[in-house]
């Protein structure tokens, strides 16, 4: 959709705007009269077959990224990254893909340095082990001695971080997300929600373990809310630890989703293991974010069922 943008609206540049996240940003930021959204893909039909599907209206400019330099932007947003875990088992490229689209953004910034920067980062940061939720006071954890391929997303992340502190004269946000889940969730990863969702659309069984794992799922309206208030603050580089109002139990969401819908779930001595680690209990308790003026207003819960709801329609 090629639309010249005029006016004084807050100009926003969005890298990976097909992907689970940046969809929903793009909706949620179609439906407000105060931006401009240039979405970046590398297949224009494909942006447009999606936006139009998704957004109130049509009104955007699509670039690909090698024109992104060619603009003036008040936010860059990006929302590029590999999270399934089966993927980047597989990928060789991820450190080369993130650096890539992260670099090019600094580049731009460094030129305008008026333009705010918020980039999706992960708690995977903090390492593969989570026994215990996250503090503000806990270490990242990695062994130098024993990286393979598997570590290679959190590498990214680290390394991204790294390079956005340095800059400190910059007005760059980081937003580690735990757990993510929408209407635009791709059914086919190996994400707990994915499975779950696929076996209530199909009416099969869903076998699980016996880990009661606990979860914390930002709904998609806090996140936007969060991004919003990044938009308006001024002299900040930072990163932050996003959360819900109130994490779930896989047993607890269970149990309510058998209730709501009719899930029959079979608990076995399944052999589980995960290429980025057994993850007990992801999630962070830090409450840094709330120094930005955030208080979630969903819990884990409601966003699962609100955006469970059209998936199921």
């Amino acid at each position: 959709m090629r639309l010249k943008l005029t006016g004084n609206k807050k100009k926003i540049a969005i890298f990976g705007s097909t992907g689970n996240i940046g969809k929903n940003i793009s909706m949620y930021f179609s439906a407000e009269n105060e931006f401009d959204l240039v979405l970046f893909g590398r297949n224009e039909k494909k942006v447009e077959k999606i936006m139009n599907k998704i957004m109130n209206n049509s009104k955007y400019l699509f670039h690909n990224y090698n024109e992104f330099d060619n603009n003036n932007y008040d936010v860059v947003i990006n929302c590029i990254g590999i999270s399934d875990p089966q993927i980047i088992s597989k990928n060789n490229k991820i450190l080369e893909i993130t650096e890539k689209y992260d670099n090019k953004i600094l580049d731009y910034i460094k030129r305008k340095k008026d333009t705010t920067y918020v980039n999706f980062s992960s708690g995977a940061v903090y390492g593969q082990s989570f026994e215990s939720p996250i503090k503000e006071s806990s270490l990242c954890k990695l062994n130098i001695n024993k990286l393979d391929q598997n570590n290679s997303y959190q590498i990214s992340k680290i390394n991204s971080e790294l390079k956005h502190r340095k800059f400190n004269d910059l007005n760059i946000i980081d937003l580690r997300i735990f757990n993510f889940f929408s209407r635009f969730t791709d059914l086919k990863s190996k994400f707990l929600m994915s499975q779950i969702s696929n076996a209530l659309k199909h009416n099969k069984e869903f076998l699980t373990d016996k880990n009661n794992i606990i979860r914390d799922y930002i709904h998609p309206e806090d996140l936007f809310k969060i991004i919003k208030i990044c938009i308006k603050k001024r002299k900040i580089n930072d990163s932050f630890d996003v959360k819900s109002k109130k994490t779930i139990s896989k047993f607890q969401l269970l149990k309510i989703l058998n209730k709501k819908y009719g899930l029959n779930y079979i608990i076995q001595n399944l052999e589980h293991s995960s290429p980025t680690g057994i993850k007990m209990k992801y999630y962070s308790k830090s409450k840094k974010i709330e120094h930005l003026g955030l208080v979630p207003k969903y819990t884990s819960i409601n966003a699962i069922l609100t955006e469970l709801n059209y998936i199921m329609d």
